[in-house]
């Protein structure tokens, strides 16, 4: 009844140490302690919290925190201080208590040693049993100290610890900091120097070797009969976590989450031997949406592993309906069970109930530039509605027949003339007929007014284009139709201009010009300056016929070679002008000769002698009374110088020089 109630007692300072350890950041303690592996370790006197696991105890100095840390890698056991002491005594010491075989006894044996470390870099090792220095227990240890701290490590081999990698060995340990003429903090709160049953019990999570637990395997399966992770559906999930370090491991935990929530944990009880596999196995009933699975290994991080980074996995799956994919031109209008879809991208994904679905699809559709008329399913059938059963993912494909609105615009050149200078431009015409083929089969298509026409994809071949029974275009003209085009064709089709001159070089005037074309038809112009255009004329050979003032002219037009043209007529009134004019200057002028001719000789048979100066004049004489009656005339008589010897002597005598 007694031992009863000791065994109780330990019970409760055990739970009591637990509850201050885990709950008093500032004090804890436990009566055993989880050693954890850390591959990063080593004896340079710097603690760090990076470094080490959390620390086994802690306690609030004036100056600071006290820190105590253990942890072990493959070959040693290490444990580490951080002391806040500004008092910088060389007899502040860190003592650790260790017990090889842990016997917990509360006197203490061969095996029970202490290790005692001071602030200058001291380390001496000593049985607890008699005080004294032993050589038997090797360890060694690093010391840095500054003025408000020191910090210390020690290491100890696994030899010294009788420890082997693989065994699920433990061993006593105590700690105890003696700050001179302060005080001291022990752990655990009740240890004794000499009391080996007071001491803290530690163990190795991964008995004293690496562990690296790794997910090997995680998979996702659908049940037959289904394809993919329909909703409803069973899911299998198979898990498969390795150990791939050198020493086995127990008490692992396995956590499942299901889009950040925790869905199932599996907590193994057994020991996962290294190099073993453990593997877990369960069913999922999937439901719509996508949905990640994360499984995590020691989610609390119990277990110190070589390699921390691949203790979780996550897998995203995707839930949905099943997919039926009608393949047909973008801007179809599918319907499955009463509701409209439209095609994009050349498809209609719409997801669907499993079992029997009902499809229609357009017989034709139009939009701009573009015509669609339903041909068949490929799958089979002709009718644009029919029935499928839908086991999982379907895809249907239409085919259509696809038209392109394409336009032909066809154009000749233009002549325009201004103020003696010619411009040439472009202008529409339509023409009388185009023969086209199209398609793979090179269908004949015959266009006449109207040329905006729907074409099927594929080569378009331009053999014939008349105008005016002419082909205008040269050989065949080929062009890939695969949109809504507009074709310009450049026709052998020309303005002419034909100018009418008479022999003189002049243009003539109201002179009228005819062609007659091959089909019959006939283009006439009357010439305005000497010239006249006749417009949408055939590139080829034409008769034209010119007729001026009652008479007509023939002359051939060639039009593939030239464009203007020059005819020339017998007469004009231009000439008809010339001659009048020239005959009237000619009959003036004969007039003028014989007029003039006529006169010199009037004026020659008139013409007498001239005194070159005038006789001086005589005054006037009186004449006698006339004569009576019947009785003649009396005149004066001869004068010398009115007779014309007189004229004579007095010429002479001017003549004659005087003395």
């Amino acid at each position: 009844m007694r031992r009863d109630s000791n065994e109780f007692a330990w019970a409760l300072i055990a739970i009591t140490f637990i509850i201050i350890f885990s709950s008093t950041p500032s004090a804890y303690a436990q009566s055993t302690i989880s050693v954890q592996y850390r591959s990063g370790l080593k004896l340079d006197g710097e603690v760090h919290e990076w470094e080490y696991p959390p620390k086994v105890f802690s306690e609030d100095w004036a100056t600071g925190t006290l820190s105590i840390y253990i942890a072990h890698n493959r070959e040693h056991l290490y444990v580490a201080a951080y002391i806040p002491d500004d008092t910088s005594n060389s007899n502040d010491t860190f003592l650790v208590f260790i017990s090889r075989t842990n016997n917990r006894l509360e006197t203490p044996r061969y095996d029970d040693y202490v290790v005692e470390i001071k602030r200058d870099g001291n380390v001496k090792v000593k049985r607890v049993t008699s005080g004294k220095e032993t050589t038997h227990f090797q360890c060694e240890a690093a010391v840095k100290s500054s003025s408000d701290n020191w910090n210390v490590e020690l290491q100890v081999p696994y030899t010294s610890l009788l420890i082997n990698i693989g065994e699920d060995k433990k061993i006593g340990i105590g700690f105890k900091v003696i700050n001179e003429g302060v005080g001291e903090s022990i752990f655990p709160s009740g240890l004794i120097d000499d009391n080996p049953s007071t001491w803290c019990e530690a163990h190795s999570l991964s008995y004293w070797g690496s562990v690296n637990l790794k997910f090997t395997g995680f998979r996702a399966k659908v049940l037959p009969p289904y394809e993919d992770y329909y909703t409803g559906v069973k899911v299998r999930m198979e898990i498969e976590v390795l150990n791939q370090g050198d020493a086995p491991v127990s008490g692992v935990e396995i956590r499942i989450l299901l889009d950040g929530e925790e869905l199932q944990t599996y907590n193994i009880e057994s020991s996962i031997e290294k190099g073993a596999e453990y593997k877990i196995n369960f069913n999922w009933t999937a439901t719509e949406g996508i949905h990640n699975f994360t499984i995590v290994v020691d989610p609390n991080n119990l277990i110190s592993e070589s390699n921390e980074g691949d203790n979780r996995a996550e897998k995203l799956l995707s839930v949905r309906s099943p997919i039926l994919a009608v393949e047909a031109p973008d801007g179809i209008t599918v319907t499955v069970n009463g509701v409209e879809y439209n095609v994009s991208e050349g498809v209609a994904s719409i997801p669907v109930q499993v079992g029997k679905v009902t499809i229609g699809i357009e017989e034709e559709h139009r939009e701009e530039g573009v015509k669609m008329t339903f041909k068949r399913w490929v799958e089979g059938g002709e009718n644009p509605t029919i029935e499928v059963n839908v086991t999982g993912d379907m895809t249907l494909t239409a085919r259509y027949d696809i038209f392109y609105r394409v336009g032909f615009r066809f154009l000749y050149t233009k002549m325009r003339e201004e103020n003696g200078s010619q411009t040439f431009e472009y202008e529409e015409f339509k023409p009388n007929v185009v023969k086209l083929f199209v398609g793979e089969n090179l269908s004949f298509v015959y266009l006449r007014n109207n040329f905006e026409v729907w074409l099927p994809s594929g080569e378009l071949s331009i053999y014939n284009v008349t105008w005016r029974g002419v082909n205008v275009i040269e050989g065949v003209i080929n062009k890939e139709i695969y949109e809504s085009a507009q074709i310009d064709l450049i026709c052998k089709v020309i303005d002419a201009k034909v100018k009418v001159t008479d022999p003189l070089g002049f243009g003539v005037d109201g002179a009228e010009v005819w062609v007659k074309l091959p089909n019959g038809d006939k283009v006439n112009g009357t010439t305005i300056g000497g010239y006249t255009i006749l417009e949408k004329l055939p590139a080829t050979r034409l008769t034209c016929t010119i007729k001026y003032l009652g008479l007509s002219y023939k002359t051939t037009l060639d039009l593939t070679s030239d464009y203007e043209f020059e005819a020339r007529v017998v007469f004009s009134l231009s000439v008809v002008a010339i001659v009048v004019a020239i005959t009237a200057i000619l009959v003036i002028i004969v007039v003028y000769a014989l007029m003039r001719t006529r006169a010199k000789y009037r004026v020659k048979r008139r013409k007498k002698p001239r005194a070159p100066y005038p006789p001086p004049q005589s005054p006037p004489q009186r004449l006698p009374p006339p004569p009576p009656p019947n009785q003649p005339p009396i005149y004066p008589p001869p004068s010398s110088q009115t007779s014309p010897q007189g004229w004579q002597r007095n010429e002479q005598q001017r003549r004659e020089p005087t003395g």
